[in-house]
């Protein structure tokens, strides 16, 4: 924890997560069981989000005696058999309360070797390298793919303190779109579908917009339509997302210019040959160069 900031504030005003709640204490299934009553009570959805990712382990280090003493008692090895443990104890009050609820954890490779409960939902943020190993960890669940070398479209921006994004570069429409859930040896049955993410650090009202649009409607394009393989039309994508930008400027949601005005008119000749539209966008970048 913070030392010399009120606690309060350092929360409203986001600082880094330095806590995990204590598997010790009766205190915290009191609290978590309320919440989780007062969630359900208000929103009636078929899942519910239980997050399990990005423990912070430190601090279970400071009451490691206590914590040790528990691990002692229930037969837990490591933290990884106390995470699995704390997420088969907090399915079990999910179900109490309502049995039907299913429910979503995030996974990536730090979480491998946690087990998730039979038929629920594992939302996976990874690595797409690693997609191929979901099936054979997870024989029991189905998934929702949001990998973020693909689908988080905060990458390629600066990190909140001024050094690169920890994801990477930018995340294009194009890429985004050539992004197919079924080439990576899931069962389609298994798949529930994919999400994009933008992480709310370095995005607010004047620019969440035109961050998601239109490049999350590369997605959906993707989802929805069927599968298709050597036959990818990205003249017909870049058509439809400009099409569907217009029309939400029209409802005042602001987008971002997939292509320039030249890529816009010309889209066929752009994006089917590529070169003839960049041939004529350098000869004109030339043209105002050396006049």
């Amino acid at each position: 924890f913070p030392r010399k900031v009120d606690l309060l504030d350092y929360y409203i005003h986001a600082g880094p997560n330095t806590a995990a709640l204590d598997p010790t204490l009766n205190k915290t299934y009191e609290v978590v069981t309320g919440l989780l009553k007062d969630m359900t009570h208000y929103f009636k959805d078929e899942f519910i989000h239980l997050g399990g990712d990005e423990v912070q382990e430190q601090s279970w280090d400071d009451r490691k005696e206590a914590i040790q003493k528990f691990m002692k008692e229930h037969r837990l090895l490591d933290y990884d058999d106390l995470q699995t443990w704390w997420i088969t104890t907090i399915r079990k009050i999910v179900s109490d309360i309502n049995q039907s609820l299913k429910t979503i954890y995030w996974s990536d490779e730090a979480t491998f070797k946690i087990k998730y409960p039979k038929g629920d939902i594992v939302q996976y943020w990874g690595s797409s390298a690693s997609i191929n190993k979901l099936a054979g960890l997870y024989p029991f669940n189905k998934f929702i793919l949001s990998p973020n070398d693909v689908l988080y479209l905060d990458c390629g921006y600066e990190s909140p303190w001024g050094g690169n994004a920890w994801c990477g570069e930018f995340k294009t429409w194009v890429k985004i779109y050539m992004f197919e859930p079924t080439n990576y040896g899931i069962p389609e049955d298994r798949i529930l579908g994919a999400e994009a993410c933008a992480w709310s650090e370095l995005n607010n009202e004047d620019n969440i917009e035109s961050k998601l649009w239109p490049r999350v409607l590369s997605m959906s394009k993707r989802l929805w339509e069927p599968k298709r393989g050597a036959d990818l039309n990205i003249s017909e994508v870049a058509v439809n997302l400009i099409a569907f930008s217009k029309k939400l400027n029209d409802l005042n949601i602001v987008t971002s210019p997939i292509t320039g005005k030249y890529g816009e008119t010309y889209t066929d000749e752009c994006f089917q040959k590529w070169q003839v539209c960049k041939d004529s966008l350098q000869f004109r970048i030339y043209f105002f160069t050396f006049s």
